[in-house]
């Protein structure tokens, strides 16, 4: 049985009977009749840093070792995205065990800004993502088109292949960062994901999408040319004034689907399951040659009902639960399936009068028909990691002014001021 070790967002915080009025509600209170703790006794990112040291950091990297941190580098506007704030915490961690760690993303298949490297490099640096003063740059793992990559032979289901990036595959440890949300086709954007189609070259992305091959509905079709303009294969022609779709040219980025205004493209002809194992035939490529030398991270913190792949960003439907780490794949995800089923709905959220046994990770026809549940119960077939696991919570601690001060410069500073005017006034005051 594997171990996921988590840390709770609000932890340490409490909510007791007020004693001066025992509950019964007075001025001191705000006649709420209890006593609120405003704010946990230590900030998150440095309780993110020992998680990482309690889920085994330091087994994993030995000095000089290049580390990949394969993160999603979103889209710009997105302000749900993982703060960078925790990114330094990992890399200043690292960097104490004598890693040489650097921040990757793959680019994508579809026609946004991480297409291809260049404006890649500038959407991670504009979302924080270029830690360049705390040494560690951020690299676009299968340069610069997509197809820098090396083959990875593996016994999946779907794949027999899996084209691995080059910066992911010669690093010598990875650590995968994922931000965990819902997902409307895949139920859950969790860390198989971050690796099966975040982690993979743009052949591997290609052959799951081929799954999801969009259908033209021809009498809706008015002709406008968007979808072949956007379409980044030239899979899209006009016959007829019609668009009309070559599948042997398409890639399953469904970026059409996006800027159709008439339904005129749907994906009636999505194998949902095949999708899934696909993806999951991903994730089996690029953690192969890592075995002890991985590490998984889910942040479920501002859970929305899509992943950080658009810049459109609603309220999250449940409330901020907390961190987890695991040396295992597949018990890391399905902990955060759990804990994600077991949350309240966020009031003024779309989930907001929802049943309460309403299931978040399938809410479309596509998702129904093969669930994540199954995709993690494929991999654990597979040896790749166990659905089993023991939860171990990480206990709060109260975090002093000189711990505060190794992750707070600014904050170190004031320490040693204090401590230089206390000496100054006992030379002149002799107290």
């Amino acid at each position: 049985m594997s171990e996921v070790w988590f840390v709770d967002a609000n932890g340490g915080q409490k909510r007791e009977i007020h004693k001066e009025c025992q509950g019964k509600g007075c001025q001191n209170c705000g006649y709420t009749g209890y006593h609120l703790d405003i704010a946990p006794p230590e900030p998150l990112p440095i309780a993110f840093s020992r998680l990482i040291e309690k889920a085994g950091l330091k087994d994993i990297i030995k000095k000089d070792d290049k580390v990949a941190i394969k993160i999603h580098s979103g889209e710009h506007l997105n302000h749900r995205l993982i703060p960078p704030v925790f990114y330094e915490v990992l890399v200043k961690k690292i960097k104490e065990l004598g890693g040489r760690p650097f921040l990757t993303d793959t680019n994508t298949v579809y026609t946004y800004s991480r297409y291809e490297a260049i404006e890649h490099y500038i959407t991670a640096w504009r979302n924080g993502y270029a830690l360049y003063s705390y040494g560690a740059p951020f690299i676009v793992a299968d340069g610069l088109i997509g197809s820098d990559a090396v083959k990875v032979s593996i016994k999946g289901d779907i794949l027999k292949e899996v084209f691995v990036p080059t910066a992911i595959y010669y690093s010598d440890v990875l650590i995968a960062i994922d931000h965990t949300t819902l997902h409307p086709g895949m139920g859950l954007g969790a860390n198989v994901k971050n690796l099966g189609m975040g982690g993979v070259s743009k052949q591997t992305k290609i052959q799951i999408h081929r799954h999801e091959i969009p259908f033209f509905i021809k009498e809706k079709c008015v002709g406008c040319q968007k979808c072949i303009s956007l379409c980044p294969t030239g899979a899209i022609s006009l016959v007829e004034k019609k668009a009309k779709l070559d599948p042997s040219k398409c890639v399953g980025c469904r970026m059409c689907m996006g800027v159709c205004e008439h339904n005129a493209i749907t994906l009636k002809k999505m194998n949902t399951k095949q999708t899934y194992l696909a993806l999951a035939d991903g994730a089996m490529g690029v953690i192969k040659k890592f075995k002890d030398k991985f590490l998984a991270v889910n942040f479920l913190l501002n859970i929305t009902m899509d992943c950080d792949c658009t810049d459109e960003q609603g309220r999250p439907v449940i409330p901020d639960l907390g961190i987890l780490a695991s040396k295992d794949i597949v018990a890391i995800d399905q902990a955060s399936l759990d804990m994600i089923a077991k949350s309240p709905y966020y009031p003024l959220s779309v989930a907001e009068g929802l049943p309460e046994k309403a299931d978040l990770t399938s809410t479309s026809k596509y998702t129904a028909q093969f669930s994540v549940h199954q995709m993690l119960k494929y991999l654990e077939s597979k040896g790749i990691g166990s659905c089993k696991y023991t939860l171990k919570n990480l206990k709060p601690k109260k975090v002093s002014l000189k711990e505060r001060g190794e992750f707070i410069p600014e904050m170190a500073f004031v320490r040693r001021l204090r401590t230089r005017i206390e000496k100054d006034t006992k030379k002149v005051f002799g107290k």
